[in-house]
């Protein structure tokens, strides 16, 4: 039995280096290895490129106003993007305004927008990821309105509004597929109005003096 146990070991001290020696023996190239920090750039690096230089753009929660707002943008630069956007509203009466005072009729209005998009960080493309703009707004209005805290409440009156609004957005634009994007954005606004703005301060369509949150959300097709 002894002799058994003794060469039992013997063999597996003959195994044992030439398994050993085997392992040692494979080249570094066939070994697994992960390196976390070159995944990560490759990802970050593959961010989609979009094929389109410029698109057109259309607000659908404006529609539910009697809104059209339409946008057209267009790459300028490696980063930058120009982008007008115009509006038309019209109506022939409507009572849903920020002061139950007023009721509005016979409303026709124009807007327009300027902005200058910058889409920051190594691994933003145009098209596709965060940016931030300057923001110039003009508009202005016409309608008719019955002031119900007049005596004259009965009568009818003539009445126009203007606004500027100067201000600066951060946004972020999302590429879906190969000709659609989703463009959200929010900024700090300086709003200042003239005219009988009170009386066409619709929830929807706010004429006020003031600095406030401004935002916006359009779906755009790119050509």
């Amino acid at each position: 039995m002894q002799n058994k146990k003794v060469l039992l070991f013997l063999i597996l001290i003959s195994i044992l280096p030439n398994t050993i020696l085997a392992s040692a023996d494979v080249p570094e190239s066939d070994t697994i290895k992960y390196d976390y920090a070159s995944v990560m750039s490759k990802k970050a690096s593959s961010k989609k490129e979009v094929d389109y230089k410029q698109t057109l753009n259309f607000y659908p929660f404006k529609a539910f106003s009697n809104n059209l707002m339409l946008g057209y943008e267009k790459q300028v630069g490696s980063k930058h993007v120009l982008k007008v956007v115009a509006s038309y509203t019209s109506f022939e009466s409507q009572t849903i305004t920020t002061n139950s005072d007023f009721e509005l009729s016979n409303y026709s209005g124009l807007r327009f927008d300027l902005m200058l998009k910058y889409f920051i960080g190594s691994n933003n493309s145009v098209f596709n990821g965060i940016y931030v703009s300057p923001l110039i707004s003009l508009k202005n209005s016409k309608f008719k309105y019955m002031d119900f805290s007049s005596p004259s409440f009965n009568d009818w009156e003539e009445g126009a509004a203007n606004s500027f609004n100067l201000g600066f957005i951060v946004g972020y634009q999302l590429a879906i597929g190969e000709s659609l994007s989703l463009d959200m954005y929010v900024g700090e606004c300086l709003k200042k109005s003239n005219g009988d703005y009170l009386a066409a301060n619709r929830l929807v369509d706010q004429y006020k003096n003031a600095i406030g949150i401004t935002g916006g959300l359009c779906v755009g097709f790119g050509f």
